[in-house]
């Protein structure tokens, strides 16, 4: 056995090595989710820049107007997708690796501070199947200005929204709190922060179950000085 295979043996026999993979995984889900957050927000600050609010609400420019309300259709469905992929994700490496364990009470713990009786996260659950089965609701558009800004907003139809039979309580809850329109990019930003905060802290968890195996994965990457992609640990 050449050195090079021998290395390549003491790596994949490492057992921090095949965690480290399901976790860069698991990481890369969550950045594709951030990367669609930071398109609809980039998006919407754009609409909202003064000289291109002005250009697109120019009556002569109706169509500009519809395929702006479009394109953050477009990109607020891959924000829905990426969403419920990394859910998915999450879910398939619990069943899979951590049932039984103290990292499976903790992940529940967490998903009980973060969703039970939330209505906004119940809502936009609900909302993703609306639009696999219903298609996007409604849609109205609003231009206001104040002494230092221009405000360029999309909204949902909440009267169209409260027809579907299939929300769940919470959502009932939300759409309560509404008047009669929903705003796209509150939606976006205000489940972000919650996203955020859970899986912060569901990587402190897989961290620190797998620590031992992460640090041992570390010292064959610095003893051989491998370029190997890791977790921060």
């Amino acid at each position: 056995m050449d050195i090079n295979a021998a290395i390549e043996k003491e790596l994949y026999d490492c057992k921090g090595y095949d965690i480290n993979v399901r976790l860069v995984a698991l990481t890369n889900s969550l950045l594709i989710y951030q990367g669609n957050v930071n398109q609809i927000i980039s998006w919407y600050k754009k609409l909202n820049d003064p000289q291109a609010a002005l250009i697109i609400w120019n009556p002569d420019n109706y169509e500009l107007l519809e395929k702006t309300n479009l394109e953050m259709q477009r990109l607020f469905t891959n924000f829905l997708s990426s969403a419920f992929s990394l859910r998915d994700h999450l879910y398939v490496l619990k069943r899979e690796y951590y049932i039984g364990t103290v990292v499976e009470t903790k992940m529940d713990e967490c998903i009980a501070k973060y969703f039970k009786d939330n209505n906004l996260t119940a809502f936009i659950q609900d909302f993703r199947n609306f639009v696999i089965h219903c298609g996007y609701p409604k849609t109205s558009k609003s231009l206001s200005f104040n002494s230092s800004a221009i405000s360029n907003d999309i909204f949902f139809d909440a009267a169209q929204l409260n027809k579907f039979k299939n929300w769940t309580q919470g959502s009932k809850k939300f759409l309560d709190t509404m008047d009669t329109r929903v705003k796209l990019i509150d939606l976006v930003v205000d489940y972000d922060k919650i996203i955020n905060n859970y899986y912060s802290a569901i990587f402190d968890i897989l961290k620190d179950y797998n620590h031992a195996e992460l640090e041992e994965l570390k010292a064959i990457k610095d003893k051989y000085k491998l370029k190997l992609h890791m977790v921060r640990i």
